[in-house]
């Protein structure tokens, strides 16, 4: 009997969670370290039309198994121990737009109809812009009924004259927090603004390198008007944090999301960033990212005009906006299973809904898949 009793000891000993371990990342971030709190089923006005989550947990470093269906964890990943397949989504969400006397809009049920579109569809990260810190501790109460408890919010908001009004939600059966969030931005030496250009944060896999995700809200092009210097300075000042995570890590791939406010072919895209359309030139410059989203110019029949909808696009009743670029790592060592998606196919639980209602941004998505040798 004490022999069981040991054993049961060290088993629960062995499996039980770890701490969050880099402590540049605070807590209050991580929507798993949350508590539950009462009151909680209040965050929808109808019960019958509440998102099906349940609690999310603390992050943990336990590498053994997939949490949420008990496989061993090489079915995720290639032979050689590295990741298999990465779904990058994206998000405008049009909650809190960052400006001063914006319209705020409420959370609803069809806003978690969207999240719930998105997230089903098994993606390992997606990005939020135009959310504020109160949106997100409202997304956090939510998320936390429900089911999706391999999902992990983490909180990149910040206030001030140069607001960063992002949040992240990724995939922590695939995924574990590993860099500080760092921003890209830089001061209009000329007029003393902010040029927003982005913020970075690396996540590692559970096996394999890491992986750094650029997020960016560029300023409208109300701010800063189309082909204007600021807008290519934003497409650099995000290209140089990006080069200079490269040179760091060099092994580590860069996902950029964003919405531009510009479209593929704008100088602030392909100079700026770096990005262009043709794999192959990318394959062979390695400090280029590959942009997919050069093939939405042209709008597919089942899908919508671009990703951004609005009455003043000239020559179209949209614009590729949002887009996903892949740093030329992606491009060798990957294939890209669904290059540049326009999630559409939305069921809102609120009738009598159109997407303008929603946002006037799609959501969007990228979906690699590792080559084996």
């Amino acid at each position: 009997m004490p022999a069981l009793t040991f054993l049961l000891d060290l088993t629960r000993w062995c499996t039980r969670p770890l701490p969050l371990i880099d402590k540049r990342v605070s807590p209050r971030n991580c929507l798993s370290l949350m508590p539950q709190q009462p009151g909680l089923q209040q965050a929808h006005s109808r019960p019958e039309a509440r998102w099906p989550f349940t609690s999310l947990r603390v992050l943990s470093y336990r590498k053994a198994y997939n949490y949420r269906t008990r496989i061993p964890l090489r079915s995720l990943t290639t032979d050689d121990g590295h990741i298999m397949e990465l779904k990058c989504a994206w998000w405008n969400c049009k909650l809190s737009p960052p400006k001063n006397g914006a319209t705020r809009y409420p959370i609803t049920d069809n806003f978690f109809s969207v999240i719930h579109a998105i997230l089903q569809r098994e993606v390992d990260i997606l990005g939020l812009c135009e959310v504020d810190r109160k949106n997100i501790q409202h997304l956090q109460q939510a998320l936390n009924e429900g089911s999706y408890s391999k999902y992990i919010v983490l909180d990149l908001y910040s206030p001030g004259k140069s607001i960063d009004d992002f949040c992240l939600i990724f995939n922590s059966e695939k995924l574990s927090i590993s860099s500080e969030a760092v921003d890209a931005n830089i001061k209009d030496s000329h007029t003393d603004q902010w040029l927003k250009a982005g913020i970075f944060i690396g996540l590692t896999p559970t096996q394999g390198n890491e992986i750094f995700f650029g997020l960016s809200h560029w300023q409208s092009r109300g701010t800063y008007s189309d082909g204007s210097t600021e807008r290519l300075r934003l497409g650099d000042a995000l290209r140089t944090k990006a080069m200079a995570i490269l040179d760091l890590h060099p092994g580590s791939p860069i996902v950029l999301l964003g919405d531009y406010n510009d479209e593929p072919f704008d100088t602030s895209i392909v100079r700026g960033i770096g990005a262009s359309r043709d794999i192959n030139y990318v394959k062979k410059s390695s400090k280029y990212f590959y942009n997919p989203f050069w093939s939405r110019l042209s709008p597919h029949p089942e899908g919508p005009a671009g990703t951004f909808i609005h009455p003043k696009c000239i020559g179209s009743d949209g614009a590729v906006f949002d887009q996903i670029l892949f740093s030329s790592h992606f491009v060798r060592e990957w294939e890209f299973t669904e290059p540049a998606a326009i999630i559409s196919d939305i069921n809102f639980i609120e009738p009598n809904t159109h997407w303008k209602d929603i946002s006037d941004h799609y959501p969007i998505l990228s979906h690699v898949t590792r080559i084996q040798s």
